[in-house]
């Protein structure tokens, strides 16, 4: 990397003994925060304030915890309803298995040695 100091010594000098006498506004540091923050929020858009609500709402350990809890226990009630057989599956079923218990080819077919 090059050397970033000045080679002229007289200006080498003047920049080292330059000092800047400005006043700054009240607030400076404040404003500067607020800056960044509103440039963040706009780069971020929607999903900081998606992430603040979120953390707003399950800030509190019962309702993150119960939250997870309720969404299994939905979740398993409708798998159980959602795989529950109709009573025509079931019908259908067993009058199918009564006339296999009664045909003789069908009975033939289950004692039949494998080849």
């Amino acid at each position: 990397m090059r050397d970033q100091r000045p080679a002229d010594p007289s200006l080498r000098r003047a920049l080292s003994a330059w000092r800047a006498d400005v006043e700054m506004p009240p607030d400076f540091r404040g404003a500067v925060w607020r800056r960044i923050r509103r440039r963040e929020e706009r780069r971020a858009g929607g999903w900081l304030r998606l992430g603040d609500a979120a953390n707003q709402l399950l800030g509190d350990f019962r309702l993150a915890a119960a939250v997870p809890a309720l969404a299994l226990a939905i979740g398993f009630l409708l798998g159980r309803f959602h795989d529950r057989p109709t009573s025509a599956d079931s019908e259908r079923f067993y009058q199918l298995a009564y006339v296999d218990s009664l045909d003789p080819y069908v009975l033939a077919s289950r004692h039949r040695e494998g080849p």
